[in-house]
């Protein structure tokens, strides 16, 4: 599978149901909006749009395998309850939410001895605390 490297993402939210992204690629900018009826809680939207976004490009193969997007049928990607797309589109979502390089800074910045005070990492980067806890185990700084 084709992999998609993101050089960085820009997250704003505009006005109570609206986020925009812009993905910039190593080829090309990508500009996606999202419009939701109700926003409960934007860190947790944001982790469902990154997986969402993981499954568009690994999984439907938008601008990374155009024969597999055009054999997409109209509508929206349908699950197949596959562990494994799971967890790539989750991993995804990490890498696209809390870099590696930038993560690792934090993690520095963030640690004292055998403690890390995770809920900080959380806070940064704008996502649960058990995510930012599974992007460390996921890069083996965390255990």
């Amino acid at each position: 599978m084709k992999q998609l490297r993101c050089l960085a993402a820009a997250w704003k939210k505009i006005e109570k149901n609206t986020v925009n992204i812009a993905i910039l690629s190593a080829k090309r900018e990508i500009l996606l909006q999202f419009i939701f009826p109700h926003i409960i809680n934007l860190n947790g939207e944001k982790m469902i749009i990154a997986q969402q976004l993981g499954h568009l490009f690994l999984h439907m193969g938008y601008q990374t395998n155009h024969n597999l997007w055009n054999h997409q049928k109209e509508g929206r990607f349908q699950e197949k309850n596959d562990p494994e797309q799971a967890r790539q589109a989750n991993s995804f979502a990490f890498a696209l939410l809390m870099p590696e390089k930038e993560y690792r800074k934090m993690i520095d910045l963030n640690s004292e001895g055998l403690l890390v005070q995770t809920k900080n990492i959380a806070e940064y980067f704008g996502v649960s605390l058990a995510a930012a806890a599974q992007r460390g185990r996921e890069l083996n700084i965390l255990t």
